[in-house]
């Protein structure tokens, strides 16, 4: 272990630079007081844009949805132009496995053509 470290002063001084920077980060920078989130009324909660919000929140419990369009003779006669993918063959399990009854290709038998051919 000492000798990788004296062989590569280079990568060790760099890794151990990050690792003092990311300690200097973590105790030093984000230890800083953060801002707390509060919730408090005020009169921004009587803002047209807030009521008009909330108008249309109440709104959405009175929709109601019918399910008649499901009967409906022009919904039935809708056609589905869906495509079935038929089941095909699943490959070999080690698709890099030689071929049985066939020769491997070995750097002895195989012949590279030659420029005077």
């Amino acid at each position: 272990m000492t000798t990788f470290i004296t062989q590569n002063k280079l990568i060790t001084g760099g890794v151990g630079i990050v690792v003092l920077g990311l300690l200097y980060y973590f105790f030093f920078m984000s230890a800083a007081p953060q801002p707390t989130l509060s919730t408090s009324t005020s009169a921004t909660d009587d803002s047209p844009v807030t009521q008009s919000l909330l108008v249309m929140l109440s709104n959405l419990h009175t929709i109601k949805l019918d399910g008649s369009i499901f009967t409906d003779p022009t919904f039935i006669s809708l056609t589905d132009f869906g495509v079935v993918i038929p089941l095909q063959s699943v490959g070999r399990n080690n698709p890099f496995a030689p071929l049985s009854g066939g020769a491997v290709a070995t750097p002895a038998n195989l012949k590279l053509p030659t420029s005077n051919e």
